[in-house]
């Protein structure tokens, strides 16, 4: 979206004044449908995604936080020669974020088994700084130094930030190039791999993702109501039609049943000697230990 010079004086800021923030919290939904946070801190924790526009070569949009702020804005319109207020003043959450430019250049992912790849922009560019709404974030990162490439020289260097202790100072650690961890944690991983439970807003974008890890070629197995797949049903069904029809070994035995039964009324004048058969103790398949 493109602004133009009379949007952006329409805009007024309470008194001229804005008001920083040292820690900004994003809420998200884990993989086993928890509530969990983010912590955002400049100092610490600066690193985030959101997502990236349509037809980006990336699906994620990665920045660093410089500032947490707010402000009490409203908005004016051209009545005459003046401008009248909208409405009253309303308080406008935003982050100020140096953004990074994903390498193209680079082959990452699942196929190509390498840590997507960053850099930042350089300084003089318009894409290098831009404000941003805290909703849109989709997660904090964390980003892992390609230490053979070294640093930077950016023109952004020359700027002080605050360091981990709170001292406003130089950047000293604009390395060249940074890799994105998506091992942090279950649920990045899981966004890394074209989904994650509680981020269905956001999985259209991830089909990229889906279709590098390979997950479109998989065959998902289908349960039914009693929580059993397919081929386990199958498996039990066949078992059960066993035992209905009789095994071979149940066959046998009953034809071996029938031979002692014709050999007892054809051999009727001998009598039997010793106990009968009625006297031994049979063993049912109940007193087995499986």
């Amino acid at each position: 979206i493109e602004y133009t010079s009379a949007d952006h004086s329409a805009v007024l800021f309470e008194n001229n004044r804005l008001y920083r923030h040292k820690v900004v919290r994003i809420n998200y939904t884990t993989y086993d449908l928890r509530r969990n946070q983010d912590s955002i801190n400049p100092r610490t924790h600066p690193h985030i995604m959101v997502l990236s526009p349509e037809g980006s070569d990336h699906p994620f949009t990665y920045g660093r936080v410089i500032g947490i702020l707010h402000a009490n804005s409203r908005i004016q319109r051209v009545s005459g020669s003046r401008l009248v207020p909208t409405s009253g003043f309303k308080r406008v959450d935003f982050l100020w974020v140096r953004w990074f430019r994903y390498d193209t250049s680079f082959a990452a992912g699942w196929k190509a088994k390498r840590l997507h790849r960053i850099q930042f922009y350089d300084g003089w560019d318009s894409l290098a700084f831009g404000f941003l709404d805290p909703a849109s974030i989709v997660r904090g990162i964390h980003l892992i130094p390609a230490f053979q490439w070294g640093a930077a020289d950016y023109i952004a260097r020359q700027y002080e930030t605050l360091s981990i202790n709170g001292v406003s100072e130089v950047e000293t650690e604009d390395w060249a190039y940074q890799y994105v961890n998506i091992f942090v944690d279950r649920d990045i991983f899981n966004l890394f791999r074209g989904g994650g439970i509680g981020h269905q807003h956001i999985r259209c974008h991830l089909k990229a993702f889906a279709e590098d890890a390979g997950l479109n070629d998989q065959t998902l197995p289908h349960y039914n109501a009693n929580w059993e797949t397919d081929s386990e049903s199958n498996e039990e069904d066949e078992d059960g039609s066993d035992l209905d029809d009789g095994s071979e070994l149940g066959a046998l035995g009953s034809e071996d049943e029938e031979d002692v039964g014709d050999d007892l009324e054809t051999d009727s004048d001998v009598e039997p000697q010793g106990p009968g058969p009625e006297d031994e103790e049979a063993l049912d398949d109940d007193d087995l230990g499986f």
